[in-house]
């Protein structure tokens, strides 16, 4: 019997607006390389990363599967939530599939063999989570008689509640879909890599997200074997990937940009090309504000600036207890004084001195307190 190498890839993200380049040079090179080494290539969602993606955008991505075509291995795509539209529109996949550029397929079952053996691939495409049990069991049950003999997968992009940080006992379960009696599960949409003999999510091609999780681990496709039930990661050309998180202490502008511009160089000279995201956390000087940490231009850097995080919330906080009290705003006013000046202030007493300041010029009530 001649076995199957199944390609598997997902969340290529073609057209988006920060990664474009990245996108379009790493989708290429993961469906070029699983079209040398895969007899079918699965791809599990969110090809594109808008719903109807430019000109530019379908141009490179038709030179993309045009190169792909020469090597006569079916491409069999999912839809994923990036793609999904109203029924009656057509959408991207629907259009490249009309022209045999890939097979795009939602409640179908598409099989294909090879010498004495058959793959069955029931793809179902994205629908909303809370939905998705339901559909992808209707799915099942209404294309079961199709996926009596051969290696059964079923394609999919949702969340999977033991691989999301989402947890919705009404999401998609490994017990679930596990209960469905397939032998390979694919699933997209989740853009890090899970591996196991029968259950695969291969991670986005691209970074989107900029989380710790993408960019600590290498964008890449997997290549399965039907016969070993073993898969191979195949790792992409790509820019380093670097997450830094950095906790500060009443810190200075100087301080903070400093940090910034030694991190990103150095790295930029050890790595290259280089895809880092910085976390600023803790606290500025007094008077300082997030807005005052003004970055450099540097490429392909990205700042999370959560400095005096802690202190906003605090004033968050105190706005939703004026709201939730229905304290009036002298009564607010009047309570953040005393929190301020209570022992600091002998000559009036807070509230006196708020009375003082509505009634008299700022400078007045100074002059008689000094």
């Amino acid at each position: 019997m001649n076995y199957m190498k199944i390609g598997i890839i997902s969340d290529t993200h073609f057209g988006h607006p920060r990664f474009e380049e990245d996108a379009l040079k790493q989708g290429r090179e993961g469906l070029l390389m699983l079209a040398e080494r895969a007899d079918v290539v699965l791809h599990a969602g969110d090809f594109f990363d808008v719903k109807v993606p430019s000109f530019n955008t379908l141009h490179s991505v038709i030179s993309i599967l045009t190169e792909f075509s020469k090597h006569k291995k079916p491409l069999i795509v999912a839809r994923g939530n990036h793609e999904r539209r109203s029924k009656d529109l057509v959408d991207s996949l629907k259009l490249l599939s009309s022209v045999g550029l890939l097979i795009y397929k939602n409640w179908e079952v598409v099989s294909f063999t090879k010498g004495g053996e058959k793959i069955n691939v029931l793809v179902v495409g994205n629908v909303p989570d809370e939905d998705a049990r339901g559909v992808i069991n209707m799915a099942y049950q209404q294309n079961k008689h199709l996926l009596k003999d051969g290696f059964n997968i079923l394609l999919i992009h949702q969340e999977v509640n033991e691989y999301s940080s989402l947890f919705n006992e009404r999401y998609l379960s490994i017990g679930f879909l596990k209960s469905l009696d397939f032998d390979l599960v694919v699933n997209g949409h989740i853009h890090k890599r899970y591996i196991s003999p029968d259950f695969i999510i291969p991670g986005s091609t691209v970074a989107t997200k900029l989380s710790e999780e993408e960019l600590n681990q290498p964008r890449g496709v997997v290549l399965y074997d039907t016969k070993t039930r073993e898969a191979e990661e195949i790792i992409l050309n790509q820019r380093k990937g670097i997450y830094i998180s950095k906790r500060f202490s009443n810190a200075g502008i100087k301080e903070v940009n400093e940090f910034i511009v030694q991190e990103y160089s150095k790295n930029k000279r050890k790595y290259g090309n280089i895809l880092m995201k910085i976390k600023l956390m803790g606290t500025l000087k007094e008077g300082l504000s997030p807005s005052d940490i003004i970055v450099p231009d540097m490429p392909y850097l990205f700042i999370d600036n959560q400095l005096n995080k802690a202190r906003i919330d605090v004033k968050i906080n105190e706005l939703r207890e004026l709201r939730d009290k229905k304290l009036s705003v002298k009564e607010f006013i009047e309570k953040k004084l005393v929190s301020y000046l209570n022992g600091k202030m002998k000559v009036l007493k807070p509230v006196e001195l708020y009375d003082e300041l509505l009634e008299k010029d700022v400078d007045d009530v100074l002059e008689g307190l000094i």
